[in-house]
Formats: structure tokens, C-alpha cells, sequence
């Protein structure tokens, strides 16, 4: 029983790091898409195809280092991935730097009238289906206390987004709209992850059964007195043996039978096995 479970335990810790890893690849090709996309926004925003906001930030630099610290992250992110020992802390990490990028960017995008709020929904869902309920919660405090920190600035200082004023019930009407997007948003993780949890659990247990299937199996082959050989029917590769098959070949090691033909090791018994290969049911 203890085996048993030590078995489970490093299943599901090899089968939970694949998928973290995996899914490290995949968001940051997503996030290398977001960034694009904001770049071509923005660059015909500058070049006159769309009218200008007037409470964007112009400066053009400010907009730069967002650029350079979007894609240089997300090209360290995938040259790295690979080399943290665990794939937690990975992800954790690039939750926190996609959350203050995102904030950068409705920083210099308006402020609480930003239209690029989605992202912080959109990272907040993704990284708290695969991190879960309780780590969302907490970054869409975190995710609370930092946009009352920028709608305080913006109430307080107007003039950074080229307004002359910013009313407390405009603050108080965006900040409430986001707050309740973000509760939404958790509703959301909540929902999907008891989902994820489920189909999770119930791929851990398929690969359990699988694993123990394939271990009974083969001790009832080495517990056999016959030879026995899968092979592949075409060219008699061999797919697996038993034990006394094994020492018959004058093996030692499995892995030298698999994936050759055993014509390769005994002439004689591949010879037997093609002249009878067409009479099955005398073989």
C-alpha cells in the first residue's frame, strides 16, 4: 500500500510539471501574440490610421520600455523554461511580470479608463485554472490594491493623461466595473478548475491501471516455463518477451531484444516461425 501510493504521488508530480511546462511554452507564444497585437494598435495609433485617445500618455518612450520588457521576458521565458528544476516556481514568476506588465500598459493606456484591463482578466483566468482558487484570489487582491493605487494618481494628478480633472464618480464607477469583472473572473476559475481537478484525477487513475496492467502482465510472463515472444507480424520484430525467452536468446538485458528481428539472434527459430507463420492454426 505504501508503494501504491508513492507510485501515485510521482505520477501525478511528473504528469502536473509536463503540463505546467507545456502550458510555459504555450502562453508564452500567447503572450508574444498579445504584445504584437498591441504593437500594431499602438504604431497606427502613432501614425495617424487611428484618431489619438487624448488621455493616453504620448511619450513615446514610455511605451518603448514596455516593448522591449515584452518581448525580453517572453524570449527569456522561452530559452529558460527548461532550466528551473521545478515548473511552480516558473509559472509563479511569470504570473507576477505578465501582472505589472499588464498594469504598465493600462498605466499608460488611461488609467482606470484603460481598454486593456481584459488582460489582467485574461491572465488572472489562465494562470488560476492551472495554479488554482486560492492563488488567484490573492493576485486579484493584489490586482485590487494596485489599480486603487492608479486611480488614486489619476484622481489625484489628472494631468499625467493630459485631463484637467478626474471626478470621484468616475472613479468610483471603473473601479467598481474592474472589481466586479475580477470577482466574475474567479467565479470562472472556480468553476473550471473543480472541472480540471476531475478530468485530472481521472487521467492520473487511467495511467495508474495502465502501469499496473503492464506490471501484472509481465510478471506472469517471467513466471512462465514456455518461451514466449510478441512480435511484430510483418518482419518478426520483437515487441516483448518473457524472462526464459530472454536467457533462450543468451540475453541479459531487455532492452537489447526490443525493436529487432529474431532472425537477428536465432536463424534457426525465425526460420520455424515464417513456416509456420501461414498455417495458424497448426502453430
Amino acid at each position: 500500500m505504501v508503494i501504491q501510493k508513492s507510485v501515485e504521488k510521482d505520477l501525478e508530480y511528473v504528469l502536473s510539471e509536463k503540463f505546467l511546462r507545456d502550458f510555459t511554452v504555450r502562453f508564452s507564444l500567447f503572450r508574444l501574440a498579445l504584445i504584437l497585437i498591441i504593437f500594431v494598435l499602438l504604431e497606427a495609433v502613432w501614425l495617424g490610421i487611428i484618431p489619438q485617445i487624448n488621455y493616453f500618455i504620448e511619450n513615446q518612450y514610455l511605451y518603448i520600455i514596455f516593448f522591449v520588457c515584452g518581448f525580453g521576458l517572453n524570449l527569456i521565458y522561452l530559452l529558460t523554461w527548461n532550466k528551473f528544476k521545478s515548473a511552480y516556481y516558473f509559472v509563479y514568476l511569470q504570473f507576477i511580470s505578465d501582472i505589472f506588465l499588464a498594469f504598465y500598459i493600462i498605466f499608460l493606456t488611461g488609467g482606470l479608463k484603460s481598454s486593456l484591463f481584459f488582460l489582467i482578466l485574461v491572465t488572472i483566468f489562465l494562470y488560476g485554472k492551472i495554479l488554482g482558487l486560492r492563488t488567484s484570489i490573492y493576485f486579484s487582491a493584489l490586482c485590487v490594491l494596485i489599480y486603487l493605487i492608479v486611480g488614486i494618481i489619476q484622481f489625484k494628478y489628472p494631468f499625467i493623461w493630459q485631463e484637467n480633472s478626474f471626478s470621484l464618480s468616475n472613479f468610483f464607477f471603473y473601479f467598481i466595473l474592474n472589481f466586479l469583472s475580477l470577482f466574475l473572473i474567479n467565479l470562472l476559475v472556480y468553476f473550471s478548475e473543480s472541472r480540471e481537478k476531475s478530468l485530472f484525477n481521472e487521467l492520473i487513475s487511467q495511467e495508474i491501471a495502465l502501469s499496473r496492467s503492464e506490471a501484472l502482465k509481465k510478471s506472469i510472463f517471467d513466471l512462465m516455463e514456455s518461451l514466449v515472444f510478441v512480435l511484430e507480424p510483418e518482419k518478426n520484430i520483437i515487441i516483448s518477451l518473457n524472462q526464459k525467452a530472454l536467457y533462450f536468446l543468451g540475453l541479459k538485458h531487455l532492452s537489447l531484444a526490443l525493436g529487432r528481428s529474431i532472425s537477428y539472434y536465432n536463424k534457426e527459430l525465425s526460420n520455424i516461425i515464417e513456416a509456420n507463420k501461414k498455417d495458424k492454426k497448426k502453430f
